[in-house]
């Protein structure tokens, strides 16, 4: 027969075997439910506050556009004892050409007989930028520690300035000019029924910059 020091030695651990069980159960059911509840609903919310603040009526008829890579170098020392800071960036910008209609006037456009002749006003530069999802920061040296932090932001202005100026010698303007008349020649023959010469104003040329 059992002791009774037995019998108790029996009875506590089929008590914790039960506790155990019971505990394992509760997470079970736990997860199972966890598994089998819908999704929680996530509630994203945005407010805006927009206001328009101005309209302009633009008239700038955009005609040629030059696609530009680049590799970009820059290098600052700022003093004999610390090392130089560099910066590499590889940028892809571009440039666009455009002619403004709105300073076409009435006195620009002549008829004789069956001809018109129209006086385009200049081509402009009307802008140039870069096109900062297609360009990076390759490499860079030094610029934490020369407290040169800046130096990114201004090669990609060098960068920007240097589209700008390889725009207007690579011709940006003349291939504008030239476009304008290649697109709006068979348009207005075919709208009037007659010949049409272009004749280019005699003004400077612009490169247009946006306003601060």
């Amino acid at each position: 027969m059992f002791s009774k020091m037995q019998v108790r030695l029996y009875l506590l651990v089929l008590l914790v075997f039960l506790i155990v069980a019971a505990l394992i159960a509760l997470f079970v059911w736990d997860g199972f439910k966890a598994f089998n509840s819908p999704q929680k609903t996530v509630t994203v919310e945005t407010t805006h506050q927009l206001v328009l603040e101005e309209t302009q009526r633009l008239g700038k008829l955009e005609l040629t556009k030059f696609i530009y890579k680049d590799v970009v170098e820059h290098s600052k020392s700022s003093a004999a004892y610390l090392p130089t800071a560099k910066v590499v960036l590889i940028v892809s910008g571009e440039a666009v050409g455009c002619i403004d209609l709105m300073r076409l006037k009435e006195n620009d456009i002549t008829t004789q007989g069956d001809s018109v002749f129209i006086l385009l006003p200049p081509a402009q530069l009307c802008y140039h930028k870069i096109d900062h999802q297609k360009s990076r920061v390759y490499h860079t040296e030094f610029i934490q520690i020369t407290g040169e932090t800046k130096l990114v932001a201004e090669a990609f202005q060098k960068a920007e300035t240097a589209i700008e100026k390889a725009a207007l010698e690579n011709g940006i303007l003349a291939e504008t000019t030239h476009n304008a008349e290649q697109i709006l020649k068979p348009i207005l023959e075919k709208m009037t029924g007659k010949k049409v010469f272009f004749q280019q104003r005699l003004e400077k040329t612009e490169t247009l910059r946006p306003k601060l």
